[in-house]
């Protein structure tokens, strides 16, 4: 996701082969991408959380929500993860 050569980015995708299918949930800003692979099939789902008086700013305006659900069988996922803060104009560090 984002921008790969300057931005940062998230991607999650099977570890094999795959087909992928896209589509936003009925009238929302909810996306499901769905992986098929020969050994299951994996549905991750993405959204932006609307503005809401009740949560802080920091957390509706910055946020990406990522569910992944193993739907069918078995899929070994792959997770590139590369965090850019500010347009990429700060470094970035952090541990696991």
């Amino acid at each position: 996701m984002l921008d790969s050569e300057q931005g940062g980015f998230f991607q999650l995708v099977p570890d094999t082969d795959f087909r992928v299918d896209r589509q936003y949930v009925d009238q929302t800003n909810v996306l499901e991408t769905t992986f098929q692979t020969d050994s299951g099939t994996l549905r991750l789902t993405d959204w932006i959380p609307a503005a809401c008086p009740l949560l802080p700013e920091t957390y509706w305006s910055t946020s990406l929500i990522r569910r992944v659900e193993c739907i069918a069988g078995q899929v070994s996922l792959r997770v590139h993860f590369r965090p850019s803060f500010d347009y990429a104009r700060k470094s970035v560090s952090f541990r696991f």
